[in-house]
């Protein structure tokens, strides 16, 4: 199903001549493996809390997704789900890529108000929310966003 914020994602990639090497939507067989993951690893067994090291701050007067290019790697390739409702339902559609194309299709799109970040290693996720907080799960990363917050 191509929804507004997938064709959305697509048209962008295709306008910015974005390869399907540094930025891709992955397929109903590899996505659903991974979200999984990742909820068992980060969330609570509600899926609404998550669990063990946390920190978040809120980004004012600045565009959130900047942020990311500090927090994460440029030579990490990394996930990236985007919740949109569909039929009154969430719903996470993924993407492999690496930061720096994902902040700059974050920048293009109208569509998004959940977006996440997370390590292919489930070693860290970060939380991009509809209220510009950033928030940070898993040691190594809960450690970066505080150097963050005290470097501005």
């Amino acid at each position: 199903m191509w929804t507004p914020l997938r064709k959305e994602i697509s048209k962008i990639c295709q306008d910015l001549n974005i390869p399907e090497e540094r930025f891709k939507e992955l397929s109903i067989h590899d996505w659903q493996s991974i979200q999984e993951n990742i909820f068992n690893k980060f969330y609570d067994s509600n899926g609404k809390r998550l669990k063990g090291d946390t920190y978040a701050i809120q980004i004012l007067y600045n565009y959130p997704f900047d942020q990311l290019l500090t927090l994460v790697g440029n030579e990490e390739k990394v996930w990236l789900f985007l919740d949109e409702t569909v039929r009154e339902r969430n719903k996470f559609w993924f993407y492999q890529g690496y930061i720096n194309d994902i902040v700059t299709i974050l920048g293009e799109t109208t569509q998004s108000d959940e977006v996440f970040v997370a390590s292919k290693k489930y070693e860290w996720l970060l939380h991009v929310n509809h209220h510009d907080y950033i928030i940070a799960s898993g040691r190594e990363m809960c450690g970066k966003l505080m150097k963050l917050e005290s470097a501005k």
